[in-house]
């Protein structure tokens, strides 16, 4: 075991001979395990099959709380913590029209509403590691049930919510974005399981999931457009939402093996490494090996690659964080300043909604051919992803028009290719 949800797919004998091409053949069998629905499958559509529920399953549930500044027009039309307004001013709000409804109603109510957002992005930041350890010990479904379990009981909230209106308890919407953040994590750490099925499928998969986890933000923007332009009602958006996950949800599970056919795999890789030993007098390409025999999780976290990843990805991400929620506010206090005319800063906050999930999404070719193309040159993928966290930061330090929009632009592109790249780079086998 390494970091958790990270077990090796392979033994080290036969990720050695996996780098020189020997298993390119021998490594994906002619039957690789499957689940029960889909054992009558042929494997062709059984390996795509599962790359697709992958993309989509992540991309309908996986990182919506990223979208949150997409929602909150939504929120305050709706209602939401309304009453920590005081009663003259809620009941002036509530008299509002509807082209006014979406603007705020006092302080107090956008503050309720951003900390609900924090703690939504610091549980999708934190839990992690939790998911890792369950998939770990208890297999994939396992990890993806308890993830489809908080992401439906959070959209049903969400659709009691806006059904009741401003009537609705604040303990809903509490309760509601918060279980979405917590899903997210597990739904995206137990599509990656997929890779270890399908092992040459791993540069896609990784990738795809990585781009469709920041590419979800666009999916409250969406119900955005659907409530505030096309009128329908939140309940009915976080309804109509909530079937489409199921089924998405239920097909992603039932590709998934369970922990029984997990390691009955691995157990048959073992076996077949073996088969693999070089043989006597021929000649082997030396593999680049990061670790001692006998390396525990002790020595494995004090190396210093992964002191040095596990810094640069704890900053990174902070920063992303702060980002995400103080990217508005950011930009229209420098609309305010006279570093930047307040249009512009307008369009820029627009903008951000739209570029942020589709340049994610749009980053996906990208990251499929770093990581394919040099996937035993670890330093030339990582430093792209380095070099674009440095632009960005640097860009948003600026405060000017033509470097904040290039901030903007370039949030969604670095964020998604950092996470495509730090997790494949976690599953190289030459670490382990």
């Amino acid at each position: 075991q390494t970091f958790p949800g990270f077990r090796p797919s392979f033994p080290s004998a036969a990720r050695g001979a996996c780098r020189m091409g020997l298993l390119d053949s021998k490594y994906d069998s002619p039957a690789p395990p499957s689940s029960w629905f889909c054992s009558r499958l042929p494997i062709s559509w059984r390996r795509w099959l599962s790359v697709a529920a992958a993309g989509i399953s992540v991309f309908t549930m996986g990182g919506l709380c990223f979208g949150f500044d997409s929602i909150y027009p939504v929120l305050y039309s709706s209602g939401a913590f309304v009453d920590y307004c005081p009663a003259e001013q809620a009941a002036i709000c509530s008299a509002r029209t509807d082209e006014q409804r979406w603007l705020s109603c006092c302080d107090s109510q956008v503050s309720a509403i951003v900390s609900v957002t924090s703690v939504s992005l610091f549980g999708a930041d934190g839990v992690m590691v939790l998911y890792g350890e369950l998939t770990d010990r208890l297999g994939p479904r396992w990890c993806m049930s308890v993830a489809l379990s908080l992401a439906y009981l959070g959209i049903m909230l969400l659709a009691i919510a806006g059904w009741l209106g401003a009537a609705a308890s604040d303990a809903l919407w509490y309760f509601a974005f918060p279980m979405l953040g917590l899903a997210g994590p597990g739904i995206f750490m137990a599509v990656l399981s997929f890779g270890e099925v399908f092992p040459r499928l791993e540069p896609v998969i990784t990738p795809l999931a990585a781009s469709m986890f920041d590419g979800s933000a666009f999916v409250f923007l969406f119900w955005k457009l659907l409530f505030l332009h096309a009128h329908v009602p939140l309940f009915v958006i976080a309804a109509a939402w909530l079937l489409l996950t199921v089924a998405v949800g239920g097909l992603a599970w039932s590709l998934l093996l369970s922990k029984r056919k997990t390691d009955a795999m691995r157990a048959e890789h073992e076996a077949r490494s073996s088969e693999l030993a070089p043989v006597s007098g021929m000649a082997q390409a030396p593999a680049i090996v990061w670790h001692s025999e006998g390396d525990g999780l002790r020595q494995l976290f004090c190396r210093t690659d992964t002191v040095l990843l596990l810094l640069f990805m704890c900053t990174a991400n902070l920063n992303q964080t702060f980002y995400i929620e103080t990217f508005a506010d950011q930009i229209r206090a420098l609309g305010a300043s006279a570093a930047m005319l307040p249009e512009r800063a307008e369009e820029i906050v627009e903008l951000f909604d739209v570029i942020f999930p589709l340049l994610s999404l749009g980053t996906t070719p990208l990251a499929i051919f770093l990581v394919n193309r040099y996937n035993a040159r670890e330093h030339v993928y990582l430093g792209v992803v380095v070099g674009l966290s440095c632009l960005f930061g640097l860009a948003q330090l600026i405060p000017f028009h033509g470097p904040q929009l290039a901030a903007a632009i370039l949030f969604g592109p670095a964020r998604t290719l950092q996470w495509a790249c730090y997790f494949h780079f976690l599953a190289s086998p030459s670490r382990y």
